[in-house]
């Protein structure tokens, strides 16, 4: 009886020991898994926190301390898995940051503080491994006891550089939290304990082991969703980091291109580019300043222009300027001439004050531009300007500039002295209203011409001025602008009511010349006429056939003169003779007196003037060589032809004569009168040449220069 007594207990005693061995190797493995979550999550954190700290000191420009509270704030609440667990940071090895409810977020304190604080011993294990890994720099995890009410904690930490010193970032949390929040056993070892003693150890033992995988099973899932949310807000707030990190980055490099661009455009303008305080100090000035001053330009900068040695008149231009700008507060512009080196230069200068952020003008920005050249092309403009006005002011001819739409722009003094009018009433008058009335319709035609016509355009007008009628002689010329269209119109005009009535006096006097030459050659026409006239009276009474021959060759030398003469007096000219038309009357004359109807002349000429000092000896030369044709190449009434030509050919004339008779005898040429007299005349009043060939008849060729008589060709003439 007494061992069957005992036997429940035997059996509650085994359940008990079986139980509470289990639930130590349980427990045992939760805390573990829990150490080594916590390590992972504290690294993470710590990596994180560097970021988030470089980014809020460097960029944003906080404290180190507040950067430090602020990296605290916005990790260390996300980062604890559970409400009650510790979250810390160290800098160095004094606490700054925690999430301790007795300890306030910006308390600075040692670790041995802390723990002096909460009346725990220095030494702790844990204590001393946190201890150790901040002074080494390196991560690490242990257990310590901070507060008899939360008993022993769990604790894992890293280290990390930032903001130039070791920062460590660390989580704790007790064991009886951990087992808490994962439904230890021991909250539920009565109930284990009554069931056992109810039912038999068989069903305690299954109940047991089933209760215990249920359990582990949970805590998984609780630490899963623990673990996943943690990572989840872990994720996120590295995502936003990330973020912010690729737009600062992107920042950077654009601001690091603006600079580099902002410091090429600086360098290389054409402008001197300077900075100054408030005393004239150069604070910067770019390379330009080379080009003018032989110090060196690192030495500008830090000193006055008076420091540099500068003319004290040019210094105190340069202080009143800097001292007006900063006491107007708004842009300043002058002139400069500054005497340096490579001699006296023109410079336009200007000043732009720069402010603070606060509003207050902290330096003056200077751009000085060389104005030089522009100054001597400006002061070459003002002398021609000037040259120009008294040119025209001073001339005797008009000149007047019109708009397109023919108002007067301005006025010469000559041209409102002539019309005595007032300039200020011809400037903006209509030109129309000025010219007479039969004079508008002709000079507004050819105001509309010059308008669009590229060369100058002329008219002469007759108009009405207070002295009388006036000639007025204009030329007139479009002036366009940069874009091409239309500016003006300038006309230039000249009184020339003297020189047209010197012209009409010539004219008339001329006329009266021409009409007396006209009647001079029609009365040596006239006399040439009555003495061949009389030598063939005297013909009629010869009977001598020599004496007859020796009058008749007489008689034709005359009429080829008279023919000369007639043909100036029917012309219009009388400076020269068309040799051809002359040629071709002789021949028909000379043919008519001799009574060769047998002998058929053949003309092939062109129209070439000759001057009367080479027309009458080239006449008789024509009057000789027409006359041996039709007495010496067709004996006893034997018919034939008598060829004539006249060319002009490259500055000379060529006359040719040529007939198919019997041929020139060979000494003809030296032994007749008439020949002898030919070649006299072609070789010293013509200058020319003289050639006689004979094959199949005569042809003679008499070539001479027509640089006195100019040759006008036409198409050739055959008769």
């Amino acid at each position: 009886m007494k061992s069957a007594r005992s036997l429940p207990a035997l059996i509650i005693a085994v359940v008990w020991l079986t139980v509470g061995a289990d639930m130590a190797v349980y427990r045992a493995d939760i805390l573990n898994q829990w150490t080594t979550i916590q390590q992972n999550i504290a690294e993470q954190g710590a990596r994180s926190s560097r970021v988030w700290l470089e980014l809020l000191v460097e960029e944003q420009g906080l404290p180190v301390n507040a950067a430090a509270h602020e990296t605290f704030r916005k990790f260390a609440a996300p980062i604890r898995l559970l409400d009650s667990g510790h979250a810390w940071l160290f800098r160095d090895n004094t606490l700054v940051a925690g999430l301790d409810e007795t300890m306030p977020a910006d308390s600075i304190m040692r670790i041995d503080e802390l723990c002096a604080m909460r009346g725990c011993p220095t030494d702790t294990e844990g204590l001393g491994l946190l201890r150790a890994a901040i002074e080494g720099r390196t991560s690490g995890q242990g257990f310590f006891t901070l507060s008899t009410e939360r008993g022993r904690e769990r604790a894992a930490w890293a280290t990390f550089d930032a903001a130039g010193t070791t920062w460590t970032f660390g989580i704790s949390t007790p064991d009886s939290e951990i087992l808490l929040h994962t439904a230890s056993p021991s909250r539920i070892l009565p109930s284990i304990l009554g069931a056992l003693a109810m039912t038999v150890l068989v069903i305690a033992l299954f109940r047991a082991n089933h209760h215990r995988l249920e359990l582990s099973r949970k805590m998984n899932d609780t630490l899963g969703e623990l673990v996943e949310r943690r990572t989840r807000d872990l994720s996120n707030a590295n995502g936003e980091l990330k973020r912010q990190l690729a737009r600062r980055i992107l920042a950077e490099r654009r601001l690091r291109e603006n600079r580099e661009q902002l410091k090429a455009l600086v360098e290389n303008s054409p402008d001197i580019i300077a900075r100054f305080d408030r005393s004239a100090r150069h604070l910067y000035v770019n390379s330009r300043i080379s080009k003018y001053v032989d110090t060196p330009r690192e030495e500008i900068v830090g000193k006055t222009p008076r420091e540099l040695g500068l003319c004290p008149e040019f210094c105190a231009t340069i202080d009143a300027r800097i001292e007006e700008a900063f006491r107007t507060r708004s842009l300043v512009r002058t002139r400069l001439v500054f005497d340096g080196p490579n001699g006296r230069t023109h410079f336009d200068w200007r000043l732009s004050p720069e402010f603070s952020s606060g509003g207050v003008v902290r330096t003056v920005l200077s751009f000085a531009r060389d104005v030089t050249a522009l100054r001597l092309s400006e002061e070459r403009l003002r002398r021609s300007e000037e040259q120009y006005r008294l040119l025209v002011e001073h001339q005797s001819d008009m000149v007047v500039n019109v708009s397109p739409s023919g108002r007067i722009l301005f006025a010469s003094p000559s041209f409102c002295s002539l019309f005595a009018l007032p300039e200020d009433r011809v400037r903006g008058c209509k030109v129309l209203k000025i010219v007479p009335r039969p004079e508008r319709r002709a000079i507004a035609d050819v105001f509309r011409q010059a308008i669009t016509a590229t060369d100058p355009l002329s008219i002469e007008f007759q108009a009405s001025t207070p002295a009388g009628p006036r000639w007025l002689a204009w030329t007139g010329r479009v002036v366009h602008g940069a874009d091409g269209e239309t500016n003006s119109v300038v006309a230039i005009g000249r009184d020339v009511t003297t020189a047209k009535v010197y012209e009409t006096r010539i004219q008339e006097s001329l006329l009266e010349k021409e009409t007396l030459l006209q009647e001079i050659h029609h009365r040596v026409k006239n006399n040439l006429q009555i003495v061949s006239s009389l030598l063939e009276l005297a013909m009629a009474r010869i009977s001598s056939t020599t004496d007859r021959a020796v009058l008749m060759d007489i008689t034709t030398k005359i009429q080829g003169m008279a023919l000369i003469h007639n043909q100036i007096y029917s012309s219009d000219s009388f400076e020269s003779v068309n040799i051809a038309d002359y040629g071709r009357a002789l021949c028909r004359n000379l043919v008519r007196s001799y009574g060769a109807q047998d002998i058929a002349p053949h003309f092939d000429t062109e129209d070439i003037h000759l001057s009367i000092q080479h027309a009458i000896p080239c006449g008789i030369v024509l009057n000789e060589l027409f006359s041996n044709v039709i007495k010496h190449a067709y004996p006893d009434g034997q018919g034939g032809s008598l060829g004539f030509s006249v060319r002009g050919d490259d500055g000379c004339v060529r006359i040719c004569v040529s007939d198919n008779g019997r041929g020139f005898p060979d000494d003809a040429a030296t032994t007749t009168l008439g020949m002898k007299l030919v070649s006299n005349i072609v070789t010293y009043q013509l200058h020319g040449s003289l050639d006689i060939r004979v094959e199949d008849g005569t042809r003679i060729d008499v070539v001479f220069p027509a640089a006195d008589a100019p040759a006008r060709a036409y198409d050739s003439v055959s008769a």
